[in-house]
Parts: structure tokens; sequence; C-alpha cells
């Protein structure tokens, strides 16, 4: 994983879901990595700017819902 996914990571953890967006979008740029992209959905969804089942498609449409990260998404919405 790239610095600005752990960064984003960590933005995310402290409640910072701005931060964490933006980061997220960056490393999913610099890397196409389909994990960084779930987190900036997931920091989308935990600032109100998507639902729970757009976020859940997502993880459908990633064929990520047999991932740990994935799977944590579609039970917790992070």
């Amino acid at each position: 994983m790239s610095l600005k996914h752990e960064l984003g990571r960590a933005a995310y953890r402290r409640g910072d879901y701005a931060e964490a967006e933006r980061l997220a979008e960056e490393a999913y740029q610099e890397t196409t990595n389909q994990h960084s992209f779930l987190n900036f959905k997931v920091a989308q969804h935990a600032q109100g700017k998507i639902s729970k089942s757009e976020l859940d498609k997502v993880v459908h449409d990633l064929g990520l819902q047999n991932d740990g990260h994935g799977r944590s998404v579609l039970r917790q919405g992070y």
C-alpha cells in the first residue's frame, strides 16, 4: 500500500473524513488500487455523500464482498 493510502486510513480512524477522502482519491490516482477506491467511497459515505446501498454496490461491483475489508464495509459501513 502507498503512503497516501495509509495516511488516508489514519485520517479516517481519527474521524477526519474529508482528509481521508482526499488522500484515498490521490492514492487511487497513483496506483488504481481497488482498496484505495473503496476507502475513497467509504470516506464519502462517512460524510453522507453516498448512501449505504451505494457503498454496498461499490463493494459488489469491485468484487470485494469476500475480501476482509469488503465484508467489513458490507456489515458495518466501514
